[in-house]
């Protein structure tokens, strides 16, 4: 479960994903707050106001069926599974909620838009740990996954 504690970072004004990333706080110097991404140019600090120009998402700890990592922000194809009888597929975005990781989304059948809020990400886990699902993307890279089809 070592993998919770990660985190990845979207930098907003150069639209890139960074998940070799640190985190800390620092008191005794008055930078207080602080987030550090690995870049290819080196690496990138935020600090102070900087901090606004990016979002910082933690690992859920759990994997997809494929074994990729799943972070807050990623879009999962709906277990099909529990879809298969009504042949449609939904993207779920994970949210932080609550104190656990749930997946949310929506889709639109016969002109009325069916709500999915209340799956949390381990009623999916498998008996070998990994979620019954596939990481698609994520909303800041893909959003197009989070339309309503």
């Amino acid at each position: 479960m070592q993998d919770r504690f990660r985190f990845r970072i979207w930098d907003k004004p150069t639209s890139k994903m960074y998940y070799d990333t640190a985190l800390g706080y620092t008191q005794n110097n008055s930078v207080g707050f602080w987030a550090r991404a690995n870049t290819p140019n080196y690496y990138t600090d935020y600090t102070g106001e900087r901090l606004k120009d990016i979002e910082i998402m933690q690992s859920t700890g759990l994997k997809d069926k494929n074994g990729k990592l799943i972070y807050e922000g990623d879009i999962v194809l709906y277990p099909e599974e529990y879809c298969r009888r009504n042949k449609y597929k939904i993207n779920l975005e994970i949210v932080w909620d609550n104190g656990r990781y749930r997946a949310q989304g929506s889709f639109t059948t016969k002109g009325h838009t069916v709500q999915f809020r209340d799956y949390y990400l381990t009623d999916f886990t498998l008996e070998n740990g990994l979620i019954d699902g596939e990481i698609l993307g994520n909303k800041y890279e893909n959003p197009e996954l989070l339309e309503d089809k």
